[in-house]
């Protein structure tokens, strides 16, 4: 049991350092940066292959479609900076912590805190 609670003890401890490192505004500055340099220079890079291959009308179109992954790669990784907030794309702190309750509090007999259920699609 006890390198059990060893594990869980460091696990708690990088949940909690995950969740009180912020990232700075100006990183997020830069990323955005470097992102707008690279849609720019993409299509220029690519003409050039393009036209050897006779195919130069697709450089627009394989550029979108390649900087349309980078922008939603980018936004996904936006929005997954703060796991632990209680928003709707996050871990669910709350119910997890709930069904440990309800688990451990059914096996001490003792009466159990109601199960949390979905609110409009998400669990919390």
């Amino acid at each position: 049991m006890e390198p059990n609670l060893a594990t869980f003890s460091n696990w708690q401890g990088a949940c909690e350092r995950i969740k009180k490192h912020t990232f700075t505004y100006e990183l997020s500055i830069f990323y955005k940066v470097v992102f707008i340099c690279f849609y720019f220079v993409l299509p220029i890079c690519l003409i050039g292959d393009f036209t050897k291959m006779n195919i130069g009308f697709m450089v627009i179109p394989v550029s979108f479609v390649i900087c349309f992954v980078f922008a939603v790669m980018n936004r996904v990784g936006e929005i997954n900076e703060n796991p632990f907030e209680n928003q709707m794309s996050d871990i669910p702190m709350t119910a997890l912590c709930n069904t440990i309750e309800r688990d451990l509090k059914e096996m001490l007999g003792e009466p159990m805190p109601e199960k949390l259920e979905a609110k409009n699609g998400y669990l919390f």
